[in-house]
């Protein structure tokens, strides 16, 4: 597990130093034995209200100390999940490293009510979430910071799907902004189900 962890975590800092440019200052920290200050940083949840649900989140904030300016990451479970899975080892990795980090419930897991007798959840009400839900971390940012960096998306298994459908949905195949904005500094996908899903979709 602790090897499975380094390696991903290994791939995230990959994925920030392409997208932005950037090198993180402490990545010789250990996942499995965080440091007293890590221990610290406090990874919380709340529920908030989206257009369409009420969502369980998980927030873990840097220390004041902390470096401002780096973009907040977004994390986005799979199937099976809920925001809980990011909390004991990457939420605080990633926050003292001085990223703001946010982990979304997706309808009908964790804490986040799918509502009375759904059964099942479309990909389109899960992908409007996640921009409902990155526009609140968004705002969030402009209120911690004054400034609201585009923040980077990490997702697993099926969020990775989720995203993609998010992506190309929002996004024409140049890049240009198609049916709204995605305001993104990058993506990171780990062990993503493939863009033509498990099944029909």
């Amino acid at each position: 597990m602790k090897q499975a962890v380094q390696f991903i975590t290994f791939c995230i800092l990959s994925v920030l130093k392409c997208s932005l440019g950037f090198v993180p200052t402490n990545t010789n920290v250990l996942i499995s034995t965080r440091s007293t200050k890590c221990d610290a940083i406090k990874t919380n949840t709340e529920t908030i209200n989206l257009p369409d649900i009420s969502a369980e989140i998980m927030t873990c904030i840097p220390h004041k100390d902390a470096s401002i300016n780096k973009p907040p990451l977004i994390f986005i479970h799979g199937s099976f999940h809920a925001s809980w899975c990011w909390a004991e080892h990457y939420m605080p990795y990633f926050a003292e490293l001085g990223n703001a980090c946010y982990a979304l419930s997706l309808r009908g897991t964790g804490g986040s009510f799918a509502g009375e007798g759904v059964k099942k959840v479309k990909i389109d009400e899960h992908t409007e979430d996640i921009t409902a839900f990155i526009s609140h971390v968004m705002k969030e940012e402009e209120n911690r910071q004054g400034s609201s960096i585009k923040p980077v998306i990490l997702a697993h298994s099926f969020g990775g799907l989720l995203v993609m459908k998010l992506l190309e949905k929002n996004l024409m195949a140049d890049g240009i902004s198609q049916g709204g904005d995605v305001p993104l500094s990058g993506v990171a996908l780990m062990c993503s189900v493939p863009p033509t899903g498990n099944g029909k979709m």
